[in-house]
């Protein structure tokens, strides 16, 4: 990803192409390596968390700059509220403490 030191490639490209492969009945299988569907997705709680506070520890790279693709997170019955946190701010731009009533009622 740093191979080309005076050219910054533009990966963001290689979303239109998936998109291509997709509406030609070709999808990325979910897994796959950088455009996948899930391939930037995280279910752990510990990774929202860890996502939040220090995102380089949890992501190889700055995904949203290199791919114009967001780290995506999956709720589920074991996320806890530092996933339902990261979602929010991601989503709505509202960054709220753990201990706010409403995160928590949720």
């Amino acid at each position: 990803m740093g191979y080309y030191a005076d050219t910054q490639l533009d990966f963001t490209a290689l979303h239109d192409l998936a998109a291509l492969y997709a509406e030609m009945g070709e999808p990325m299988p979910a897994k796959y390596p950088l455009y996948g569907r899930d391939a930037h997705r995280t279910r752990a709680g510990v990774h929202a968390d860890g996502l939040k506070k220090f995102w380089w520890i949890y992501a190889p790279f700055n995904r949203p700059a290199l791919l114009g693709r967001p780290q995506e997170v999956s709720l589920t019955k074991g996320s806890g509220r530092a996933w339902l946190i990261f979602l929010i701010r991601q989503h709505l731009g509202i960054d709220l403490p753990k201990n706010q009533p409403s995160v928590i009622a949720i």
